[in-house]
């Protein structure tokens, strides 16, 4: 069964016969229904995805909009949060950087996520997988950008007790070569 065609499958008619083929025919036309439905509850699934996503997409350009908009007051928040005892013009341009980078690309992968999301939209409806390779492609990409980042910030988290792994891996070592060397 071609997921690219749109024309749906008349229900077949079992004749009153006895023969083998058209017992087999029967059954096929029934699987061939049953994977019409599996495709339809598939293709109504997708479509709650993709409306989910657009709908929380819309909800973080909105707010990373905002952020950008109010970045003094988000900086100043910031800086009552930390309790900075001194607070001095480069702390504070360097928190308003921040905030806008972070704000500026939420905002554009907030855009692009509802773009992709609208290719698989339009890909269900017209049942073209070709249209909904560019959401596949850029959520692949995503998950595998902030896989890496988190795979980075936990070895950089315990690159402290990595020393010491790498100092008591070294003594052990230098203990069994020089254990060799008394025996």
């Amino acid at each position: 069964m071609k997921p690219n065609r749109k024309e749906l499958i008349p229900a077949p008619v079992s004749l009153k016969t006895s023969s083998v083929g058209t017992t087999a025919t029967t059954s096929v036309a029934h699987d061939i229904r049953k994977q019409d439905e599996q495709l339809q509850n598939l293709c109504e699934n997708v479509v709650i995805i993709g409306w989910l996503s657009i709908i929380a997409s819309t909800t973080m350009l909105l707010c990373a909009g905002l952020t950008m908009q109010w970045s003094n007051e988000v900086v100043r928040s910031l800086m009552l949060a930390l309790r900075k005892s001194v607070e001095t013009e480069r702390t504070r341009m360097m928190f308003r950087r921040v905030v806008m980078a972070v704000s500026l690309s939420a905002y554009f992968l907030s855009a692009v996520n509802v773009l992709m999301n609208l290719f698989l939209l339009f890909g269900v409806n017209k049942l073209n997988y070709k249209l909904m390779l560019p959401w596949l492609l850029f959520h692949g990409v995503l998950f595998g950008f902030f896989a890496h980042l988190a795979i980075y910030m936990t070895i950089t988290s315990l690159l402290v007790d990595f020393k010491a792994f790498v100092v008591l891996l070294a003594s052990f070592t230098m203990i069994i070569r020089n254990r060799k060397a008394i025996l």
